[in-house]
């Protein structure tokens, strides 16, 4: 009998996990692997430990339809840290007769020998591993554990997605993207459970801000398409650091960085509709050309739509056009706009020089260059703008 063992905190089970355990069931064959979520990890804190029963339904819903898995649950019946020896000692007992394949990925591998009762383990089970994208080969290892343990060992060809639980965890709790990093199924769950979110600091930030950081996250990819989603998010980053430069509250522009653009890919129509509807279109909104639009009806709707404050509001309206009378988080927003790391337009590099030296001089190269682009197209906005913040502009970009 081919018993294979995958064990693991699965703090949340992601699609690194899932590729090894189909990879394994198409190399290996085994007549049942046993999927066994720990306890408590033995070899790092328990940090934001979903519940035993969250975890186990994680792996139902993966690995419900495969008929070879088994979910095996004896580590949290034994309570106390998870040790894989004690595990496979109980399994000897019920299955003396199986061949016992360890799966492990190749960051457990490499460091195996902190694992308790190491070389036990390796004369008990044929020790599985696959390679994470970016690891470096396993088999100078592999030849290190033969020759010291005499290790029956077994590396399959398949690379897996490099995934690291932490950084889903700390994702979330920060309202980022991590569709990539999850199967929709158990991205679904643990959105419906609010799992790994910090709802203390959600809600402390929505009552400052009328939204929490992670919650703009969460309207970011909900209404933008990925990469606009990936924009606002860089856009947040280049913010919040300009932000800390200032000596400016961070997270309020990391805020507004998110949701800048929230309405920039909602068709005109509906976004009239919608001003319309909170009392709050205007001619200035029915007049406005496409691309300033968003802005300026996004500045009246953040506030309608989600209760957020006015200061973030006001930076969403000037990002596009700027003003001549912009606030602190205004100017960092209408700059970060333009710095962030995804723009590759071709003097982004000396706006971001700018930035780093003097907010003032960056928002006024940005107005020069919109001078130059735009001419008598340029809105009055951007012109008084333009004229205000002439005096910030380097001597050598005049």
């Amino acid at each position: 009998m081919k018993l294979g063992i995958f064990g693991g905190t699965f703090n949340p089970l992601h699609i690194g996990h899932e590729e090894m355990v189909r990879a394994f069931l198409k190399e290996v064959k085994p007549d049942r692997l046993l999927l066994i979520p720990n306890h408590l990890p033995p070899h790092k804190e328990a940090k934001q430990l979903a519940s035993e029963a969250d975890r186990e339904q994680m792996l139902r819903l993966a690995f419900g339809d495969e008929p070879a898995c088994e979910i095996d649950t004896r580590e949290f019946r034994r309570k106390g840290k998870s040790y894989t020896y004690d595990t496979v000692v109980s399994l000897k007992d019920e299955y003396p007769d199986a061949q016992m394949y360890l799966l492990v990925g190749g960051d457990s591998f490499q460091n195996f020998e902190k694992w308790y009762r190491f070389e036990d383990l390796l004369q008990m089970v044929t020790l599985t591993a696959f390679a994470r994208e970016g690891e470096k080969d396993l088999k100078k290892t592999a030849e290190r554990y033969q020759l010291l343990y005499g290790a029956d060992l077994l590396l399959l060809p398949d690379t897996i997605t490099g995934v690291s639980s932490t950084e889903i965890r700390e994702k979330i709790a920060d309202g980022q993207p991590v569709s990539r990093l999850l199967s929709p199924e158990i991205r679904q769950f643990l959105e419906e459970n609010q799992l790994y979110r910090d709802l203390e600091t959600e809600r402390a930030e929505q009552a400052r801000y009328g939204i929490s950081v992670a919650g703009a996250g969460r309207l970011a990819q909900a209404h933008l398409s990925a990469k606009r989603c990936r924009h606002s998010f860089c856009v947040a980053e280049a913010a919040a650091e300009l932000a800390r430069r200032a000596g400016a509250d961070e997270k309020q522009a990391k805020i507004a960085g998110r949701l800048h653009d929230l309405y920039r890919e909602t068709d005109r129509e509906i976004l009239l509709q919608k001003a319309e509807k909170y009392g709050i279109v205007t001619d200035d909104l029915r007049e406005a050309a496409q691309p300033l639009l968003h802005g300026r009806a996004g500045a009246s709707l953040l506030a309608a739509e989600y209760g957020v404050e006015p200061a973030i509001c006001r930076a969403v309206r000037y990002h596009t056009e700027g003003s001549p009378r912009m606030d602190l988080l205004s100017r960092i927003l209408f700059v970060a706009d333009c710095i962030s790391a995804d723009r590759t337009y071709p003097d982004v590099e000396v706006t971001r020089s700018l930035a780093k030296r003097n907010l003032n001089s960056a928002v006024a190269y940005i107005f020069s260059f919109m001078e130059q682009s735009l001419g008598d197209k340029m809105t009055e906005l951007t012109r008084l703008g333009a004229d205000a913040y002439r005096v910030y502009l380097p001597a050598e970009y005049r």
